[in-house]
């Protein structure tokens, strides 16, 4: 799973990535991922999970994605384009079991198999759904998962069948079948709050740096409003990255690493900017390595925690860091910007 710019993680280096490293298919959400995957030199087979407009459809079939079927206008007007551009294009049937986003009825879905099968320019070798509450409330997860083998066992033999995501890989082994769409988990991330499956560890380590730093003064505030005024003669590091390069605005209680320590975040998050209390670590200066997110020295900080703070969920969290944000291999990791005096 590579949708959402892969989670955040930067779509053309782990797509490639993937590929490279032996996925059978890499998926995306929208055509224009797609695209760029195929841009990438991405040349494994890419399913298309999202809807696509009907003047997505040509360069959809040019590009050879392979989209989740639901609706036989859509197989129809695709079936033309193919068949005008003299490709044969594979597709998958995807069959609502209980999730009630894209899917055809589990009741209508042999009909609609059928009449994919009738069109020569598609090939209909697939067929897909979607749990609600894998993560979550495993019964209905269950119920969810007899509910598409008991419609496969209704559609054409030799369909390639996948409805499992992270949490299901883990918390229902039967629901494998012959593909998995590993996604949070790919990246190291559990899927569960508990960080039960153990074993995971996050790929992503977000870094910035120490810009400048700010003694104040007991009773003197910092940032947009004053939110924070300092009880205690303290010092502040500035550091580049705000809400703009995809911090939650309304974190609380958050922190970031500085010298393997924990440093609080303090005031409002600015769009380019936060403020770090590092009174507590008198060695801090300018130009030093502040890890957002990840590892550094002893200290970890994860994508739930983070969710916490922002009151949101880990999937939010990575995929909403902002497109300025460099994706670099780890390799290059290292911190280039020079240390400077003020």
């Amino acid at each position: 799973m590579v949708k959402a710019n892969a989670y955040g993680h930067g779509l053309p280096l782990i797509g490639a990535w993937a590929a490279a490293d032996g996925a059978d298919c890499l998926a995306v959400a929208t055509v224009s991922e797609g695209f760029a995957l195929r841009r990438a030199g991405v040349e494994s087979p890419i399913l298309l999970l999202g809807p696509f407009a009907p003047d997505e459809a040509r360069g959809l079939v040019r590009a050879r994605l392979t989209p989740l079927l639901w609706d036989r206008t859509h197989a129809e007007r695709l079936a033309r384009v193919a068949e005008a551009e003299g490709i044969r294009l594979s597709v998958h049937l995807k069959v609502d079991t209980g999730m009630a986003r894209w899917g055809v009825a589990a009741e209508s879905a042999p009909t609609l198999a059928r009449a994919v099968q009738t069109l020569p320019s598609l090939s209909l070798d697939g067929v897909a759904s979607h749990f609600a509450t894998a993560d979550e409330k495993e019964s209905f997860a269950r119920d969810q998962l007899e509910r598409f083998l008991q419609v496969c066992r209704r559609l054409p033999s030799g369909l390639t069948r996948h409805i499992a995501n992270s949490a299901a890989i883990f918390a229902l082994p039967g629901a494998a079948l012959d593909l998995v769409r590993a996604g949070l988990a790919l990246y190291g991330v559990p899927p569960f709050e508990d960080g039960q499956p153990g074993g995971l560890r996050p790929v992503l380590t977000w870094k910035s740096w120490v810009a400048t730093l700010r003694d104040l003064a007991a009773g003197e505030g910092v940032g947009y409003g004053h939110h924070f005024r300092a009880r205690r003669p303290s010092r502040i590091a500035v550091v580049p990255v705000g809400y703009g390069d995809g911090l939650p605005w309304g974190a609380e209680g958050a922190s970031m690493l500085v010298r393997g320590r924990r440093a609080p975040l303090v005031g409002r998050i600015s769009m380019d900017s936060s403020f770090l209390d590092v009174t507590h670590l008198p060695s801090v200066a300018v130009g030093d390595e502040v890890v957002v997110l990840g590892s550094q020295g002893e200290e970890n900080l994860t994508a739930w925690e983070w969710a916490r703070w922002g009151r949101t969920i880990p999937y939010a969290i990575l995929t909403g860091i902002g497109h300025r944000v460099a994706r670099l291999p780890r390799r290059t990791l290292a911190l280039t910007r020079p240390r400077v005096s003020e």
